[in-house]
């Protein structure tokens, strides 16, 4: 990932560029000789007096910086994008050990280009992120049963109050930007959800990292998801932070949900949807979070409709019938399922028992995704 770098006077010579990541960088002088770009895109990327000749310029995503580059008549003639485009948030510092597992599975099941996005702006100071949510959390108070929930409201003071909110404001543009881009959007797991966007105050169990960053540019993408009919597959924390958005309230920490299989049903039978095809009889996932929503105490059952219930911990949900965009919404890690680890040996000892029990019908899930996608 060349993620916020600055480029002068670098040639990129037969190089095989693949999915990488060009986001926020600044390339002045740059040359692209005889290489392939599949997967790689430069969102937002300042490109200054650079080319590509001799190139293979197949679902590269350039955004709007195409126009940017000079570029030879054959090599324009390759810059085509044939595959669904799908978001998924990464960590610049850590590849953590289901996104990687997660990207693949986008790859290979739901046969799209799987873009990698920092989680986390870098082109934005992390404490002015944080004044400026929390003074607008401060104005906007607690939850209100006769009000919208607080993400949703804090979501649209930051856009009606652009001024006050600058910072915050640049990461909702990034997320704005690929939602006139993109096909769907992936929230992969990670750190707690900020107790504060659901009106809790932080217990001793709770550890969100102190950084809005990644939050707003999740719930960035939430928002431009339901306005424009986006599809959405939110997993763990992409779960927890979908149904907050609604209005869903977190138990802080709950037991035994880490590192381990657990069988699932329906809850009922008879209800209809986008993932009850794959739901119908039983489905084995693998579980590793320690925060959760309780089924009836906290569930946004007014925008959602919870699907599986385990130890009274909802595990699926989607929106309600003729609701919402069309949303994939796990407590469970379907890329578990079939993909290798390539993080260490000692991971592989741990994966491996898992992958005996889980149940094939995981990679349903990415099949739906990719069928759901938009297609204006």
């Amino acid at each position: 990932m060349f993620t916020r770098a600055i480029l002068s006077n670098v040639e990129f010579l037969r190089s095989s560029l693949i999915c990488n990541s060009f986001e926020d960088a600044e390339l002045e002088r740059c040359m692209f000789v005889s290489c392939s770009t599949a997967g790689t895109h430069f969102l937002q990327a300042k490109v200054e007096n650079s080319g590509m000749h001799m190139c293979h310029l197949k679902e590269t995503v350039f955004f709007d910086t195409l126009k940017d580059f000079k570029i030879d008549p054959d090599t324009l003639q390759t810059a085509q994008v044939t595959r669904p485009i799908t978001v998924i948030l990464v960590s610049a510092e850590s590849r953590g050990v289901s996104t990687p597992k997660a990207f693949m599975k986008l790859d290979q099941e739901a046969h799209a280009i799987p873009l990698r996005i920092a989680l986390k702006n870098q082109k934005v100071i992390k404490e002015n992120v944080n004044q400026e949510v929390e003074r607008a959390l401060a104005d906007i108070g607690p939850c209100h049963a006769d009000q919208p929930p607080i993400p949703q409201r804090l979501i649209k003071t930051i856009l009606e109050d652009p001024g006050n909110h600058a910072n915050a404001r640049h990461i909702l543009e990034k997320a704005e930007k690929l939602s006139a881009e993109v096909d769907s959007f992936f929230l992969p797991g990670g750190e707690d959800v900020p107790p504060a966007l659901y009106g809790a105050t932080v217990e001793e169990t709770s550890d969100w990292g102190g950084d809005y960053r990644r939050s707003i540019l999740e719930l960035g993408m939430i928002h431009y998801s339901v306005n424009k009919g986006i599809p959405l597959m939110g997993v763990c924390r992409g779960f927890q932070m979908s149904n907050v958005y609604f209005g869903a309230q977190l138990v802080q920490h709950v037991q035994r949900q880490l590192n381990c299989a657990q069988k699932f049903t329906l809850d009922n039978q008879a209800s209809a949807g986008l993932l009850n095809t794959i739901l119908k009889g039983t489905i084995v996932g693998a579980v590793a979070h320690h925060q959760a929503i309780q089924k009836d105490k906290g569930e946004a059952t007014e925008y959602l409709e919870g699907l599986l219930t385990f130890d009274g911990l909802v595990k699926a949900s989607q929106p309600k019938e003729g609701g919402v965009a069309p949303m994939i919404l796990l407590q469970f890690h379907p890329e578990f399922y079939g993909a290798p680890s390539a993080d260490s040996t000692q991971r592989q000892m741990v994966d491996f028992p898992m992958q005996i029990v889980l149940s094939e019908k995981n990679d349903d899930f990415w099949k739906v995704l990719s069928n759901s996608r938009r297609t204006d």
